[in-house]
């Protein structure tokens, strides 16, 4: 016979679920930070020979 669901058993998957997102929002972060890196990169280095994209 299974065990039925309690109040903690919904919290502690809750709380897995939050933890996830909140690593999932870190990766998140950093891959957008060095996106914009190399991209700013990318616009200077194109500036440093003369040739601009706009």
């Amino acid at each position: 016979m299974s065990e039925p669901v309690t109040l903690e058993d919904i919290y502690q998957l809750f709380r897995a679920s939050a933890e996830e997102f909140e690593r999932r929002l870190r990766e998140s972060d950093l891959r957008r930070a060095e996106m914009e890196r190399k991209w700013v990169g990318g616009i200077k280095y194109k500036m440093n020979v003369g040739w601009v994209e706009a």
